[in-house]
């Protein structure tokens, strides 16, 4: 039998009746608290056999785009350090660049036809060219920007820098392939930040060579590799080990820092956050997920 529309006392600033939420809208003399939620909708969003499952490995597999912003940034710094204490040679790293950009390009194009030929790649050519000859021409410049700024400043400068990328950068590339709002200025923010931060940190070089390498390093690393990387999450495993042997050689401190991030965000926060809903035993709204699956 269902249940007879019974007017209900409802308590707020002053005491009405009202008959339910469609009649309430139509009473001037009824007056609730801002956080009254009417029972019918909270029945209705319980019963409903199309709910949300909180899954442990949907949650872990969302967190690798922020694994890889980490080991892009992981990585940057070790570049940086390798060039500095001149570990690595400056025309390694534009050697390994040249082949990786066109293999990975025409990897990731697998069928180049005539129409592709005259406009797609032509157009990236000119782009990469006009690129690198700018870089070529800021990095001859560029130690002259920070001469009356201390190291101590660019540091604190760049880590300021890297939190508002990380902040921030768009999280849902790895899910979907393409950034949700490219076309916003939040994007921008986070792409002018790493730059401004590579700028700083290329400026220290007293090499010109060491700015150019360094600076079409980081321009490969997050303006192209981000195009292809959504497409290959099987080298996530991959791009952590190489990062973890990098590090080794630099500082067991941030080797074990990298490590216990990285399992702390992508194993541990995922667990954590379904313990949580264990806990949780009402509905808010349509955005509350009521069944956890381990």
């Amino acid at each position: 039998m269902p249940k007879s529309n019974k007017s209900k006392k409802i308590k707020g600033d002053k005491t009405a009746y009202a008959k339910g939420p469609r009649n309430f809208y139509q009473r001037t003399d009824v007056t609730l608290p801002s956080n009254y939620i009417w029972d019918d909708f909270l029945v209705g969003l319980v019963s409903k056999s199309s709910k949300k499952t909180l899954v442990y490995g949907e949650l872990v597999a969302n967190t690798i785009e922020f694994s890889y912003i980490i080991g892009n940034i992981i990585f940057l710094f070790c570049m940086f350090y390798y060039l500095k204490k001149d570990m690595i040679c400056d025309s390694t790293i534009i050697y390994w660049i040249s082949l990786f950009i066109p293999l990975t390009y025409l990897a990731y194009n697998k069928i180049i036809h005539l129409s592709f030929l005259k406009k797609g790649l032509l157009s990236d050519l000119k782009t990469s060219f006009c690129i690198g000859v700018l870089i070529w021409c800021f990095s001859r410049i560029l130690s002259m920007f920070t001469k009356s700024l201390s190291f101590s400043s660019i540091k604190l400068l760049c880590c300021i820098l890297i939190l508002l990328h990380v902040v921030t950068h768009d999280y849902t590339m790895a899910s979907s392939g393409k950034s949700s709002y490219s076309k916003s200025g939040r994007f921008f923010i986070s792409l002018n930040c790493i730059f401004l931060t590579t700028v700083l940190l290329a400026s220290r070089f007293k090499n010109p060579s060491h700015s150019f390498a360094f600076l079409l390093f980081v321009s490969v690393l997050f303006g192209y590799t981000p195009h292809i990387r959504p497409k290959s999450k099987v080298i996530a495993l991959t791009y952590f080990m190489f990062n973890c042997y990098l590090l080794w050689f630099i500082s067991t401190f941030w080797l074990s820092f990298y490590v216990s991030l990285l399992v702390f965000v992508c194993l541990i926060c995922p667990g954590v956050l379904i313990y949580m809903y264990r806990f949780k035993n009402d509905a808010r709204g349509p955005w509350d997920e009521k069944e956890i699956v381990l």
